[in-house]
């Protein structure tokens, strides 16, 4: 039920912007505001209970692999995606490997493939924070790890409220690492494959 709530917001969403037609600098920057905020109430949640915060660190080191599997899953996305559509393998691993970062695969892969592989890049980016906003919530408590590895760099940022909220505040620890570690892995991956 509350991912519906979520994809109906999102849907919403969408048509306001069609109707509004507002700057999209007004936006990124209201976005960056909200999600700073976000994080700030998030820490401020994890900071009233310091057990919590014990919890989350020692989850990281239960949790150090998450990014392993979420590399070894974007690549092999990558590739299944070049053996069904016929593309380059290196243009497929790219834009898989963006790994949810869409504001820097879309720009980067437009800049070193082609601007039709960067749109498809930032689409497909996006559609994984969407599948991670929609999915997390009805995913059983045991398998919410499976959200931080489908939401990649997201899980530092913009999922991070809703793999607290579902994954409970010891995946905070999970989620902040393995987003930061992503979003360093990222640029990297996708320069040796540009």
């Amino acid at each position: 039920m509350n991912s519906v709530i979520l994809l109906i917001t999102m849907i919403i969403g969408i048509i306001m912007s069609q109707i509004l037609r507002v700057n999209i600098q007004m936006v990124n920057t209201l976005i960056n505001i909200i999600l700073t905020v976000l994080l700030f109430l998030i820490g401020f949640d994890l900071g009233l209970d310091v057990k919590k915060i014990i919890e989350s660190i020692k989850e990281v080191r239960k949790e150090k692999y998450l990014p392993i599997f979420t590399i070894i899953s974007s690549t092999l996305a990558g590739i299944m995606t070049t053996i069904t559509l016929n593309i380059n393998i290196k243009t497929s691993l790219a834009i898989s490997l963006g790994m949810g970062w869409y504001s820097f695969a879309g720009p980067y892969i437009t800049t070193h493939i082609n601007v039709y592989y960067g749109t498809i890049a930032l689409i497909t980016n996006m559609i994984r924070e969407a599948i991670t906003y929609m999915i997390l919530p009805i995913l059983p408590k045991r398998y919410k790890r499976a959200g931080i590895v489908i939401g990649g760099a997201t899980t530092m940022d913009t999922t991070l409220p809703i793999i607290e909220r579902y994954g409970g505040k010891k995946l905070v620890g999970p989620a902040l690492y393995h987003g930061i570690l992503i979003t360093l892995l990222v640029p990297m991956i996708l320069s040796a494959l540009t």
